[in-house]
């Protein structure tokens, strides 16, 4: 398959977050000197269709971006069903990342940032392969974990860095 990237997910309900993160963690990459790939998840129903938070991607400086939802990828290419295993790759031949951070597909099995807009997104947290937690409240419950709060930036866009360039899982 060729060059081997790194991996790190962005996970949250609607509204946490997810895509201006993903903006930031592009710059700090991009500043590494990483090629940065984003793939999303378009949970909404439906096809990604018009102006997308992919192309929020491309304009923070990824160096590719697609997003994916009801079977159609936003490159264009359509088939029944994209799994993610075929995206990462398809987004490893096109653009020979570093890193691909993925918005969505809470239940993937690669390290993940959780988004917590309030407290009924708490049972996010019981996903597998969580390395920290950015909440929006104030609850700071312990766990195996940090859980940073949402105005702790320079903290967990630095733990964030390290997880993935020193610990990242690998496609």
């Amino acid at each position: 398959m060729g060059k081997r990237c790194r991996i790190f997910q962005v996970v949250g309900y609607k509204n946490a977050g997810k895509t201006t993160l993903m903006e930031q963690l592009i710059a700090v990459l991009r500043n590494e000197g990483m090629v940065v790939s984003c793939l999303k998840h378009h949970g909404h129903g439906g096809a990604p269709a018009g102006s997308t938070d992919s192309d929020r991607f491309l304009l923070a400086g990824a160096d590719g971006s697609s997003v994916e939802g009801d079977g159609v990828l936003k490159i264009v290419a359509k088939k029944r069903e994209w799994t993610l295993a075929q995206l990462l790759q398809l987004q490893v031949l096109i653009d020979q990342p570093d890193v691909i951070l993925v918005e969505g597909w809470k239940n993937a099995p690669y390290p993940k940032v959780v988004l917590l807009r309030d407290d009924g997104d708490w049972p996010l947290l019981e996903l597998d392969h969580v390395q920290c937690a950015i909440d929006w409240g104030n609850n700071k419950e312990k766990r195996a974990f940090p859980v940073f709060g949402i105005d702790e930036r320079q903290r967990y866009m630095s733990y964030m860095k390290k997880q993935i360039l020193e610990s990242g899982a690998y496609f």
